[in-house]
């Protein structure tokens, strides 16, 4: 039997409005708009963002369905950042994401203050003052505070390693920020703490190296340094026996593990070499492994820092908007713009849940162990894996509360043997520390 065309026509537009409920969900779910800012040569964290929402959309029985709209920053321009967030709060978005600390200016914050949007950050920043917190209010951050970090290094350091003396070397201002409590042993008396930027010897390490040996005869070194200039520096410090037997560093940067230091380890480095980061949630060794590993499971299993804490922001604003909109419906999407004369009401319940919200009560889970945020928005509580950098040898974890415990290695191994892109396991246990606008479906 031949359908005459109209039949046909008809036939075609069910087809076409049946296929538009599935991609949609499929249901009548509130769409909920949420913008980010990304800066040039930042796939991965834009990958991982993807991958969150993704994530966040398939859950079932959830009323929410998120649609992303991302902006890209060619550079670092004050007036750009503030035209691209003003657009996206015209927009309807109801959060925004970044950018990361590449950004020189807090005009994003103060937009999202004055406009009662949710802003949430994902990286390290020097932390506001008193008179900066009144106009970031609808701020948060899920990267370790940087006071809470700076403690976490003294403790390591004085407490467990029980250095009394050694050089302290810094490449950027949060690297400062970063061992301000230890820049306080001896009230920085330059026979016991000797302070070092890596700017001043840019054009030469050699001589910062020689310093060290020669001057300073220095056995214990405390170096914040990008993972890009890792390498370069260590080869270097080869030469001025810096890495040989009695010697002992301690790397700050928390991703120090994809700096691409097991490429140059050899017999040359005796040194006891030891770094942290940030603890990832254990792998589950009971659940199904993937057999086939895509580019954002490699992303995300080398726990890169940045992609790693831009998922976890990702589940904490979707279980706290989740939370917030269930209770008060029905929802009422922000129709703001930067000249509204008044803020979003409901943005303001989204940013105090997620300070308050349980890590038990977010779907999916965090990537990142330990997730609390104070009154500020700054995560005050995480938990940090102190490891053996050359080999990938975990050693033991420092927890806020507990300071720091050896690490139960045999069940966390095999997970971690099993992990997508983990960077390699220990193969024994380490006794102790050192003494000397599209939808995203």
């Amino acid at each position: 039997m031949r359908l005459c065309p109209v039949v046909i026509y008809a036939f075609i537009i069910v087809i076409g409005f049946l296929e538009g409920i599935i991609a949609l969900g499929g249901d009548d779910r509130n769409e909920i708009t949420v913008g980010a800012i990304f800066y040039e040569n930042e796939k991965e964290i834009e990958l991982s963002f993807d991958q969150a929402f993704r994530e966040v959309n398939n859950i079932k029985f959830s009323e929410l369905r998120f649609v992303t709209i991302k902006r890209y920053m060619p550079t670092n321009d004050s007036f750009l950042l503030q035209q691209i967030t003003c657009e996206l709060i015209s927009d309807g978005v109801a959060a925004i994401f970044g950018p990361s600390s590449k950004a020189a200016s807090d005009i994003v914050a103060q937009i999202a203050n004055a406009t009662g949007i949710p802003h949430i950050e994902y990286d390290l920043k020097l932390e506001a003052t008193r008179q900066e917190q009144l106009n970031h209010q609808m701020s948060v951050n899920v990267a370790p505070s940087l006071s809470v970090l700076s403690r976490a290094y003294f403790e390591i350091i004085k407490s467990n390693y029980e250095w009394r003396t050694f050089t302290l070397i810094y490449e950027t201002p949060e690297g400062l920020a970063r061992l301000q409590d230890l820049m306080n042993i001896q009230a920085l008396n330059s026979d016991y703490v000797k302070l070092r930027n890596l700017a001043d010897y840019a054009d030469d390490y050699r001589i910062l190296w020689k310093e060290t040996d020669e001057t300073f005869h220095e056995q214990r070194i405390i170096l914040d340094c990008e993972p890009k200039t890792l390498k370069e520096l260590l080869k270097v410090s080869i030469d001025f026996k810096l890495q040989g037997p009695f010697r002992n560093w301690f790397l700050t940067h928390l991703d120090t593990h994809n700096s691409g230091l097991r490429d140059i380890y050899n017999e040359d480095f005796k040194a006891n070499i030891t770094s942290v980061r940030l603890k990832v949630v254990d792998a589950n060794p009971f659940e199904r492994k993937k057999t086939r590993l895509t580019k954002v499971d490699q992303i995300l299993g080398n726990q890169t820092m940045l992609p790693i804490l831009i998922y976890d922001a990702v589940v904490l604003f979707a279980s706290s908007a989740r939370n917030v909109i269930a209770a008060m419906q029905p929802f009422h999407p922000p129709n703001r713009h930067c000249g509204s004369p008044s803020p979003w009401m409901l943005g303001a319940f989204i940013v105090n849940e997620m300070k308050t919200i349980s890590e038990d009560d977010v779907e999916p889970h965090f990537k990142t162990e330990n997730m609390k945020l104070d009154e500020n928005g700054q995560r005050i509580h995480f938990n940090l894996e102190i490891y053996k950098p050359t080999v990938n040898e975990p050693m033991m974890v420092w927890t806020p509360d507990n300071g720091i415990k050896k690490r139960r290695l045999n069940l966390e191994l095999e997970s971690a043997r099993h992990h997508p892109g983990f960077l390699g396991a220990a193969q024994g246990v380490y006794s102790g520390l050192p003494t000397t606008r599209s939808p995203t479906s």
